[in-house]
């Protein structure tokens, strides 16, 4: 059985300086397989409405994940070849894309500033220099996963799992037998600029998405945002989401849900004080 599990807190510095909560998680699970996704709002002024962005890109992509699995199981039980993976993650992440940023314009036309957001948007028309998107003040990073398990396919064909990634935390995984590892490095920062990421509100989103997949069976599967992973070294990370697992197994999910919620809190107060965000699907 697979166990999703989604936990979002605000950090404790927005808090301090009234700030929203502008990460997003998302985990659910089907008969089939199961799927998790976490997305995190720029913070600074100019994108002002990260928070809903964050919220689009993480349920488009469990949106389009689902139709993924279902168009996966489904060949899969008809007995035919393997999809064409690498053009059919290359549609899916661009589907996301396109999907995300007519979001976007739909809320911002739906939606009209508000009097604050009025000076934002202005300060950000001038600061841009001409180069200035609508879609960046929805501005967020996104990764994405989805297991589907061995009970699943039928005949010759092995279990299946994919990650997608673009912008900064970190994503992992657990095969059966072996240790638990980042299949997507961590993003190196190709700015002077500390809280400079990859955004899906880019231009050059398409380029700058990654992907991973593989055939195995796996334990779990967990993302999480750089809220989280910048509160503990990668190997305390492991640690920590290995515990997850642990507690899963011998509590149950809805008892391990609880008390992350109420420890997360706990966590941005020590760390870093930025939001933290975890999905994840565990046995």
């Amino acid at each position: 059985m697979l166990n999703p599990i989604q936990v979002s807190v605000i950090g404790s510095d927005h808090l301090a300086y009234g700030r929203p909560l502008q990460d997003f998680a998302k985990a659910v699970s089907t008969k089939d397989f199961a799927i998790c996704s976490v997305a995190d709002g720029h913070g600074a002024d100019k994108h002002f409405r990260s928070a809903t962005g964050s919220m689009l890109a993480s349920n488009i992509a469990v949106d389009e994940l689902e139709k993924f699995g279902m168009e996966f199981v489904k060949s899969m039980r008809q007995g035919k070849d393997k999809l064409d993976l690498p053009e059919t993650i290359e549609n899916l992440e661009r589907r996301i894309i396109c999907r995300w940023k007519e979001s976007v314009k739909n809320h911002f036309h739906q939606n009209p500033l508000t009097e604050e957001e009025k000076v934002l948007y202005e300060q950000r028309m001038i600061s841009s220099q001409g180069e200035f998107s609508l879609e960046s003040i929805y501005g967020t990073t996104l990764i994405a996963g989805i297991c589907i398990p061995h009970q699943i396919i039928i005949g010759p064909q092995k279990p299946f799992w994919l990650v997608l990634q673009i912008g900064d935390g970190l994503c992992f995984v657990k095969e059966q037998n072996k240790e638990i590892y980042c299949p997507i490095p961590e993003e190196k920062k190709e700015s002077p600029f500390l809280n400079y990421t990859k955004s899906i509100s880019s231009s050059n989103a398409k380029q700058d998405f990654k992907h991973v997949y593989g055939f195995s069976n796996i334990e779990y599967l967990c993302v999480c945002t750089d809220g989280l992973s910048n509160s503990f070294s990668t190997d305390g990370l492991k640690e920590f989401i290995t515990d997850i697992n642990s507690n899963v197994k011998a509590f149950g999910v809805q008892k391990e849900q609880k008390e992350l919620e109420k420890y997360f809190p706990t966590i941005t107060r020590k760390g870093v004080g930025d939001d933290l965000s975890l999905a994840g699907i565990f046995r």
